[in-house]
């Protein structure tokens, strides 16, 4: 059996194209989200639409764990913490603005486009199973995911569901 070509610091299995893993910044090693990552499934979306993210594997992340005392070396005692934590402390004092310095914030808000309709093509044997597939104007297709007696369809397009309602007695 030949060796995992990218294997997970965790459970040393292969990391495969279609699995969700993240790749350490430290070591290039890579590692299952569902390995002790604390990645959710959406978080995970959100970190691969971003450019980079900063992340360490189980192996580079320093050890949270405090350290066991040596048995040798005996307890520290301080005196007089109360005058040298108050005399350490520096003083501040500062004022606040109170016109906005930032000219971008006095921009006028973007208004969002609203009761756009939207142009879908509904394909009624597209898939391979010949079951219906939707298809919109920037060419984004989507397969049924469920579907409501009361006429509701709800599609999903790579793990996002969106629900469309379509306003036609067959398709």
């Amino acid at each position: 059996m030949m060796a995992p070509k990218f294997p997970c610091v965790a459970c040393h299995k292969n990391v495969c194209n279609n699995q969700e893993a993240v790749q350490c910044d430290s070591c290039s090693r890579w590692q299952h989200c569902v390995c002790g990552t604390n990645i959710s499934k959406t978080l995970y979306v959100q970190l691969t639409q971003s450019e980079h993210f900063a992340w360490t594997c189980s192996w580079c992340s320093p050890n949270l764990e405090p350290e066991e005392e040596a048995e040798d070396e005996s307890p520290v005692q301080i005196v007089g913490t109360e005058e040298i934590l108050y005399d350490a402390m520096p003083s501040f004092s500062f004022t606040i603005p109170m016109e906005v310095e930032e000219p971008s914030l006095l921009d006028e808000p973007v208004q969002a486009v609203a009761n756009v309709a939207a142009e879908f093509q509904i394909n009624p044997r597209a898939t391979t199973r010949g079951r219906p597939l939707l298809v919109d104007a920037e060419g984004y297709s989507y397969g049924i995911h469920r579907r409501e007696r009361s006429g509701v369809t709800h599609w999903r397009s790579t793990g996002v569901v969106v629900m469309v309602v379509v306003v036609a007695d067959q398709w």
